[in-house]
């Protein structure tokens, strides 16, 4: 199919070209992943997408085999070019780092952030709008996020808010962890009365109702 992006089809062939070197990641540093971010959710219900579609009795094998030719091949190719140009317009390179498109915009400082929509097949997912600069800022998805171990001790927690702690942009807790988050870094919880005293920041409060 990418062979006839040349001609009024230019921008898809720049996007073949781009997408040759992409990874298959939403990782920060994947390049051509907002590419196909906007290509796929473009084309992802379309029917008649699939040579073999979707069948309950084999959900994990389908479905497979994305028809190429004739009249689809070309509701594809046109796609893939409109994907292409989209990202031009806006000033975005087609091979951009996915870091660099999608990013949490907090105390005035872009941090890059991994993951992507559901309907990608990303299992770290984040949805997230787009801005006036056709950035993407992530809005729901992956938020809090904890492993469980055991030791001789006991539970041994770490987790991870991927929004951070507070959504006061005033609070020192407003943009606390979400940089951990993108680091694909964890904060080991409390467990033990001593290790809760340790990390309190502030008296206990009791809430009855």
């Amino acid at each position: 199919m990418c062979a006839k992006g040349t001609g009024e089809n230019a921008a898809a062939g720049r996007a073949c070209a781009a997408l040759a070197g992409w990874d298959r990641r939403f990782e920060v540093e994947s390049r051509g992943t907002a590419l196909f971010h906007w290509f796929w959710l473009a084309v992802e219900r379309d029917t008649g997408l699939w040579q073999v579609p979707f069948n309950p009795a084999d959900p994990v094998g389908t479905p497979y085999g994305i028809v190429t030719e004739g009249a689809r091949g070309e509701r594809l190719l046109k796609a893939l070019g409109e994907a292409a140009m989209r990202l031009e317009a806006k000033g975005i390179a087609l091979d951009a780092p996915w870091g660099e498109v999608q990013r949490a915009m907090m105390n005035g400082a872009a941090i890059p952030v991994h993951g992507g929509q559901h309907e990608l097949g990303v299992l770290n997912m984040q949805r997230s709008a787009e801005g006036p600069d056709g950035r993407l800022q992530p809005v729901h998805g992956t938020s809090y996020i904890q492993i469980v171990g055991f030791d001789e001790k006991g539970p041994v927690a770490d987790a991870i808010l991927s929004y951070s702690q507070s959504t006061n942009p005033a609070s020192p807790h407003f943009a606390d962890q979400t940089p951990r988050y993108a680091a694909k870094e964890w904060h080991r919880l409390p467990f033990h009365p001593e290790e809760v005293r340790a990390a309190a920041i502030a008296p206990p409060k009791r809430i009855a109702q």
